[in-house]
């Protein structure tokens, strides 16, 4: 039987369809948790139930990876019978689409096929998961049947994906264009893939106006998804250690399978999931933690199971080959950041009992454990009081502020600072803030659940300075905000009644390159800024659009001596970063004296860097940008202790004897390193706290590593060993894996501990211990005990 020739599905086989689907409904139900908690994804999910329970129309301009309806991902009380039902819906969708591609099949082997693959499909899989094999497995039925119907639905729920998720809009937008793209080429029918498109962008504007009751809005909001497409292998990526050979085997298994299947439905598959393929492979591989590479591993089984169902040939070599892929990726999967194994309830059918059965009492205890988590984030009564019905908006990102008093919010367009890596969407920011719609309160939350490398409260994620995240709605805020309350957890500032003027000048053009420390001008009371200009090369685009692209950190040098570093995002790093006053906290600020900006593989990419100075002042108001803290002067640390060992001196007062270690010629400064061997420890810096006052204090650790043959395995440490009689009271071994840039370089790593010295006979020590089986090289090793 060929193509568009297929049986027809009984009446019987729809309602044995939909038997079965109840059955996979049943078996895999959700977990019955419709709670939240402070965190900057935890939040998202009180956010996003809140506004479409509420009013959908307060979030209509807000651009960020997360749609109007992300609620179906982790829904609250209010929206659980919604989600509950459009998921179930899938789940039988899944179920009848199966079947349909079985059509053909003997009848007890397509029944036996059908269940399996639905009911293990949804054992793995989440709402995303089961909207784009829905939407893949439409496709493939309306290239076997012909019916429109198949395609018209996956058109609709393409429609529907771009206002969940920006990924899943991306990946189920890029199946439609190779849709599209396949019959035009093949059929040459430019008349139908004009009507599909206009199909699916009428399906868009309609789901638009169902949310919104206008057009208005819409094109920022698509315009705002290719924005947020750009640049996040630069601003959102980790960089775990992968392996590299199992990667490429698992790329040969992949294609071997489409090699040995050249058939039209094969042909058309492939042309089908290619694009929408290297945009999981993208978004998995960029970020590289457990959750992305997770959803990526998903989506991989996903095409083989459809490819399998679809091109029916060749059967049981198709089946090896796929689960040798699958293996093979997951072999590498392992290397992911924050890896864990992991486990799935194969029957959950007591989930769906206690749903029908208890389903307000859920109801209740859900509301109860989300006002109980977010409890810690409820404000003074007095704040919350003189605050009253006035607008409020949240920053960085912790929402749950929203909800735990009770606040009248009014969200900006980028809802989360991390996520405005472009200079547009930063530009979206800084409009809101100076027009009619900025709220009268900005509550700043300083106690981030994201810490900070270098101990204090203004960081982003990511070892991003907060600062840096959007330097023209920085500016904006300055000029329109004023400090109004501080405490421990929370930085409130005020609207003011007019805003700021402000003057911008360039103060200084510099030349410089990766790794050379530069100047900073001597600019007072204003906001300095240092705009950064480099060229990609041809090798750092390619890596940047097949993989990711390369880290980029800026290394703050201050007038201490001590040396700060913060990840910077290069298309916003262009607007520029916020060099002085550097705030470290609301009650601390330091002066820097020299930048230098580092980043992976320097030797692959330009070695010219631009960077322009920029002063903005503030006239009639001298150092604003320190009085928006409510810090009133440039403070300092109080040092209780400082010693650093450069390696230079054959002894060095509380070091260990240097004679008993190796050294290279190969130094950071001076003429020679300390060459740390495998499976050994460093010099040991070891001092009596006895000689200290009692007090709070804080421990600074860092010196600069070259490990040119280090393997990235957290096999690399930085300890500080804080110990009595009876051993260590406390001890922090922190790898240095995520702060070596390049390993080929010389990098600055530190470590800081914070401890409460109240008791008499207890000494400190600090050390690299090296666990690895390479050689490493350290220099200018120093540390630091300050007043805390």
């Amino acid at each position: 039987m060929t193509d568009h020739q297929q049986k027809k599905i009984s009446f019987a086989e729809q309602c044995g369809c939909i038997v079965l689907g109840i059955i996979v409904i049943i078996g895999t139900f959700p977990e019955n948790d419709w709670s939240f908690s402070p965190g900057i994804d935890f939040s998202l999910c009180w956010l996003y139930n809140y506004l479409f329970s509420n009013n959908l129309a307060l979030g209509k301009h807000i651009i960020f990876p997360h749609g109007p309806l992300a609620f179906f991902m982790y829904p609250l009380p209010d929206n659980v019978l919604l989600t509950v039902t459009v998921t179930s819906l899938l789940k039988i969708g899944l179920v009848l689409n199966v079947f349909c591609l079985l059509i053909d099949e003997k009848k007890l082997i397509k029944w036996i096929v059908t269940g399996i693959v639905a009911y293990g499909f949804s054992v793995i899989a989440n709402f995303n998961n089961l909207l784009l094999i829905t939407i893949l497995l439409l496709y493939c039925n309306y290239f076997t049947s012909g019916k429109k119907l198949f395609k018209y639905i996956a058109f609709f729920l393409t429609a529907f994906s771009l206002y969940v998720k920006a990924y899943i809009a991306i990946v189920s937008g890029l199946l439609f264009f190779s849709f599209v793209l396949y019959w035009l080429f093949t059929l040459k029918r430019i008349k139908q893939a004009l009507m599909d498109c206009t199909c699916l962008l009428g399906l868009m504007l309609i789901l638009w106006t169902l949310m919104y009751g206008t057009l208005s809005g819409f094109p920022d909001y698509c315009w705002g998804m290719i924005h947020l497409a750009q640049d996040n292998s630069s601003a959102a990526a980790y960089y775990p250690h992968n392996n590299w050979p199992f990667l490429i085997l698992f790329f040969l298994l992949f294609a071997t399978i489409f090699l040995i299947n050249r058939t039209r439905k094969a042909g058309f598959y492939l042309v089908l999931i290619a694009l929408g393929l290297f945009a999981t492979w993208k978004h998995g591989m960029a970020r590289e933690d457990v959750f992305h590479v997770q959803g990526l591993f998903v989506y991989v089984i996903t095409c083989l199971l459809v490819f399998i169902l679809f091109q029916k040939k060749k059967v049981y070599l198709n089946i090896a080959l796929a689960i040798a892929t699958i293996g093979v990726f997951s072999v590498n999967k392992k290397n992911a950041v924050g890896y864990y194994p992991l486990e799935y309830d194969v029957l959950r059918a007591d989930r769906f009992f206690d749903f029908v059965s208890n389903f307000a009492a859920l109801k209740r205890e859900a509301n109860r454990i989300s006002q109980k988590n977010s409890a810690v984030n409820v404000l003074p009564e007095k704040v919350r009081n003189a605050i009253g019905t006035a607008t409020i908006d949240i920053y960085p990102w912790e929402y749950s502020i929203v909800a735990a008093n009770k606040l009248n919010w009014q969200p900006r367009v980028v809802i989360q600072s991390y996520a405005s890596y472009t200079s547009w969407l930063d530009e979206q920011n800084a409009k809101h803030f100076n027009s009619a719609k900025a709220p009268d309160y900005l509550i700043w939350e300083l106690k981030k659940v994201s810490a900070d490398m270098n101990g204090g409260d203004m960081n982003s994620i990511d070892g991003r300075y907060l600062l840096n995240d959007e330097p023209q709605t920085m500016v904006e805020l300055l000029r329109n905000y004023e400090y109004y309350y501080s405490d421990q957890k929370f930085h409130i500032v005020k609207k003011r009644v007019r805003p700021l003027s402000t003057t911008s000048s360039m103060v200084g053009h510099m030349e410089s390159a990766w790794g050379e420390w530069m100047d900073v001008p001597p600019v007072k009371e204003n906001l300095l800024r240092a705009k950064l200009n480099f060229s990609k090369t041809l090798f750092q685009q390619l890596k940047s659009f097949l993989y990711k692209d390369e880290q980029f950190w800026i290394y703050l040098k201050l007038a201490n001596g001590a040396i700060h570093k913060y990840r910077i995002v290069p298309k916003n790093a262009v607007d520029g970063l916020w060099i002085n006053p550097y705030v470290f906290n609301t009650s601390k600020s330091y002066m820097v004296d020299k930048i230098m900006f580092q980043c992976s593989m320097r030797d692959k990419l330009t070695d010219k860097l631009a960077v322009d100075w920029e002063e903005i002042e503030f006239p009639g108001s001298p150092d604003l940008a320190l009085n928006f803290f409510n810090i009133h002067q440039f403070t300092g640390d109080s040092v209780v202790f400082s010693s650093i060992n450069t390696y230079e001196e054959k002894a060095v007062k509380d070091w260990s004897d240097l004679a008993d270690i190796l050294f290279s010629t190969d130094p950071f400064t001076g003429s020679r390193s300390h060459l740390l061997e495998a499976n050994s420890y460093s010099s040991t810096f070891e001092v009596s706290l006895d000689s200290v006052d009692f007090q709070n204090l804080r421990i600074v650790t860092d010196c600069w590593i070259k490990a040119s043959n280090y393997k990235l395995g957290n096999t690399l440490s930085l300890v500080i060993s804080l110990e009595d009689a009876n051993g260590a009271i406390v001890w922090r071994s922190l790898p240095v894996d995520e702060q070596l840039i390049d390993e080929g370089q010389w990098n600055n790593v530190n470590s800081i501990v914070d401890y409460t010295h109240d008791v008499a006979h207890r000494k400190i020590k600090v050390y690299v211990y090296n666990m690895s089986k390479q050689d490493v090289l350290i220099d200018d090793f120093r540390v630091v005990m300050l007043k805390n």
